[in-house]
C-alpha cells in the first residue's frame, strides 16, 4: 500500500483517548511472528520486530536513508511469555553494516558508538568496553615562560584555562573502579608518547578557595590534595583509615611563590588522632618525628644540621639519649 500526500497535510492519522503512558492511548502496533500469517510461530532471541524506514529520492528510485526498529534482546524462553525484553535501534542505514547507530537496551542502557559536542571538536566513542575521548581538535594548553621553564624553575607553567573533554562536578567520589582477580593490572594507566625527552605524562592537583565560577587564592594550612590507603579492618565496619600522604600549603602563597609540605600522616591508636610521622618541607627539610631506623642501632635523630655539613647527631640507644660529633672530611 502506498500512501501519496503533498505535504500539506499529514496523511496519515490516529486519534485516540489516554489515561497514561502505560495505559490506554493512541498507538501503531506492528505484530510480528515467525512461521506464516495463517500459522504464527514464536519470535527468538534477535528477531527484528519491525521498522520504520525514512527513505530518500536520489534522482531514480527512493533508497533506504535512515530507521528506527526494534529486535528481540530476550534469552529466556520465549513461548507463552507475556513480556519480551526488546532493544530499541535508531541510526542512519548506511552506518548498519558498522553497527553505527544507536541502541537502547531493555534496562534503558544507551549505547552510543559516538557522540559528538554541540562545536563537533570533541568525540567521545564507547565500543567493546572502551571509552575513547579523541580532543585532538581542541587547541593545546599554553605555556607560559620559556620552553624549558618548569626544568629551570622560570615562568608560570602551564595555562588553566584550557578546555578539558571530561568535567566532573560532584560533592561525593566521582569515579569509583572495582574489579576481582587484579594482578599487576593499573587501575589507573596512562600513554604518552614524544621524542622530546622533557615531555612526559603528569597529573595535577589544583586547591582553589571559592567556587569553580570565581576561585580564590589559597592560604597557609590548606590542604591541596591526600592519598589515602584504607581497608576492611573489622566485620563492624565498611573500611578504616590506614595512613595518608598529604600535601599542604605551609606558608603565605604569593606570585611565582606556592610553599608547599609533603606528610605522611598515621595513627596508632583505634580512632586515634591522625599524626604527622614524616614530612619534607618546602625547603627539602626531611622530618621523622619518631626517628629513622638504622641496623644497630634502634634510633637515629639527626638534631642540627646546616647548609655545609651535619654538626653532630642525636642517636638514642635502648632509650638512652647520645651525642655523636660528626667532622667534614677534608680530601
Amino acid at each position: 500500500m502506498v500512501i501519496k500526500g503533498d505535504s500539506n497535510a499529514t496523511p496519515v492519522t490516529v486519534q485516540g483517548l489516554t489515561t497514561g503512558l502505560f495505559s490506554v492511548q493512541p498507538s501503531i502496533r506492528f505484530d510480528t511472528s515467525r512461521g506464516n500469517l495463517a500459522d504464527p510461530a514464536p519470535v527468538k532471541n534477535k528477531d527484528s520486530l519491525g521498522v520504520l524506514k525514512f527513505n530518500a529520492f536520489n534522482g531514480d528510485k527512493f533508497v533506504n536513508a535512515g530507521f528506527i526498529g526494534a529486535y528481540v534482546d530476550d534469552r529466556t524462553e520465549l513461548s507463552g511469555k507475556e513480556l519480551i525484553d526488546v532493544s530499541l535501534v535508531l541510526g542512519a542505514c548506511s552506518g548498519i553494516p558498522l553497527e553505527q547507530f544507536v541502541t537502547i537496551g531493555p534496562t534503558g542502557t544507551l549505547i552510543a558508538p559516538a557522540i559528538i559536542s554541540t562545536d563537533n571538536r570533541n568525540t567521545l566513542s564507547i565500543k567493546d568496553g572502551k571509552l575513547i575521548i579523541d580532543f585532538n581538535s581542541n587547541p593545546k594548553p599554553k605555556w607560559v615562560g620559556t620552553t624549558d621553564a618548569f626544568l629551570s624553575g622560570t615562568g608560570s607553567g602551564t595555562d588553566y584555562s584550557y578546555d578539558t573533554p571530561i568535567t566532573v562536578n560532584t560533592k561525593s567520589t566521582a569515579i569509583k573502579i572495582q574489579h576481582t582477580g587484579n594482578f599487576k593490572q593499573p587501575s589507573l594507566r596512562i600513554d604518552s608518547f614524544d621524542n622530546d625527552i622533557t615531555q612526559a605524562s603528569w597529573m595535577a592537583f589544583n586547591k582553589f578557595r571559592g567556587t569553580p565560577e570565581n576561585p580564590e587564592v589559597c592560604q597557609d594550612g590548606d590542604f591541596i590534595f591526600a592519598f589515602d590507603w584504607l581497608g576492611k579492618s573489622s566485620e563492624t565496619q565498611p573500611w578504616e583509615w590506614g595512613m595518608a600522604q598529604t600535601a599542604i600549603v605551609e606558608g603565605t602563597p604569593s606570585e611565582g611563590w606556592f610553599p608547599t609540605s609533603m606528610n605522611w600522616v598515621t595513627r596508632d591508636a583505634p580512632f586515634g588522632p591522625p599524626t604527622v610521622r614524616v614530612k619534607i618541607s618546602n625547603d627539602g627539610l626531611l622530618t621523622a618525628y619518631n626517628g629513622i631506623a638504622i641496623e644497630g642501632l634502634e634510633e637515629l635523630h639527626p638534631s642540627q644540621i646546616d647548609t655545609s655539613r651535619i654538626k653532630y647527631l642525636k642517636i638514642n640507644l635502648n632509650g638512652v639519649e647520645c651525642a655523636m660529633v660528626v667532622h667534614p672530611i677534608k680530601k
